[in-house]
């Protein structure tokens, strides 16, 4: 379902952008992370919506959560799940130490740092790092694969079609239509 009002809302930042120059038209033919990554380290954007594990910090520069609509941040992010099983109870003893020792703070700090993974608990980030606690305090979990199948398709649509200058309500009007 999607909420008519709010796709509103997001699209006429949207065309606000694309009135500004902020989001050029030709921004509609940027279909990959690739391309984004391209066009950003080139300096033809000054910005870019990436993975963070894509972020080379000594040479991207800065880091922000995306803005969400009421100024609230907005971040996607994934997690893993880490499970041990076992029977011989010699080996559980290990198991316990294992794990204890993979969510130990120091080794969850040290370990999200040298694999640029977010961190996943607060005491893993730098005191003071605002940014990086913005981004943890918005993350989400990406939507499963069988709602992006059906809405991918539909927002690129809607941001094709307003970046060639539809208005955002007719736009939004007709998306929500078709989910119907």
């Amino acid at each position: 379902m999607l909420d008519e009002e709010v796709l509103t809302r997001v699209l006429t930042l949207v065309e606000e952008g694309r009135s500004k120059r902020i989001f050029p038209a030709s921004l509609s033919n940027v279909t990959t992370e690739a391309q984004t990554l391209q066009i950003y380290r080139t300096g033809i954007a000054n910005k870019g919506v990436i993975w963070i594990l894509n972020y080379h910090p000594t040479s991207d520069g800065s880091i922000a959560p995306l803005p969400g609509l009421d100024e609230t941040p907005f971040s996607y992010a994934t997690g893993w799940i880490w499970a041990l099983a076992g029977s011989d109870p010699e080996k559980q003893q290990l198991a316990v130490k294992l794990a204890e020792y993979l969510t130990a703070d120091d080794f969850i700090t040290e370990s999200t740092r040298e694999t640029g993974y977010l961190p996943t608990r607060p005491s893993s980030v730098d005191e003071g790092d605002r940014t990086m606690t913005a981004i943890l305090e918005s993350a989400h979990p990406i939507p499963p694969g069988t709602v992006l199948a059906v809405l991918g398709p539909l927002m690129q649509e809607a941001l094709t079609r307003v970046l060639n200058g539809e208005p955002p309500k007719d736009v939004a009007g007709s998306i929500v239509q078709k989910l119907k």
